[in-house]
């Protein structure tokens, strides 16, 4: 008798191993394969035994008409200090900078210094500083030019942005 075979997304999820993951991890990993444009595949063993991994279309079309044998790639040894400095190897130690940013750091020339700093969103405490009559608070220039420099202002609307490389008092 012919076992069952899974669907796409159960196909995904024994792919990553998350069965045993909660709900809202195993959407975000569906949605992160379907942004990589990967498809699952099943690899059936001659006891009729599924297993799935993942590529792109164009090489599961490949491997389905021209099947062969399967190997396992090893990742070769890299040293610490051979990873690019301004990312990290680790997903949960990566700098997670805001939503509406990421955007335009992925767009931008200058992606490589952009991504190797975090960002956050102004507070309205900070906007309210930001706020203040410099006329009655006169060191509060020295304080905007601190907490703007280096600062990216964003247009959430249409996706452009400024960079502030520099900020001089008068």
């Amino acid at each position: 008798t012919k076992r069952p075979r899974r669907d796409h997304d159960a196909a995904i999820i024994h792919a990553c191993q998350l069965k045993e993951s909660s709900s809202e991890e195993q959407k975000k990993s569906l949605f992160i394969i379907d942004a990589l444009h990967l498809e699952p595949m099943a690899i059936i063993s001659k006891t009729g035994v599924e297993s799935n991994a993942l590529a792109h279309p164009r090489s599961i079309q490949q491997a389905v008409i021209d099947p062969t044998s399967l190997e396992t790639i090893n990742a070769g040894k890299r040293t610490f200090y051979a990873l690019d400095e301004t990312k990290n190897s680790c997903g949960h130690c990566c700098v997670q900078n805001p939503v509406e940013l990421q955007q335009l750091i992925c767009d931008s020339p200058f992606r490589s210094l952009l991504e190797s700093r975090s960002f956050v969103e102004l507070t309205t405490p900070l906007c309210a500083l930001l706020n203040k009559d410099w006329l009655m608070h006169p060191q509060m220039k020295h304080a905007t030019a601190r907490l703007l420099a280096g600062a990216v202002l964003l247009n959430a609307s249409n996706g452009h942005g400024i960079m502030m490389n520099t900020i001089e008092v008068y």
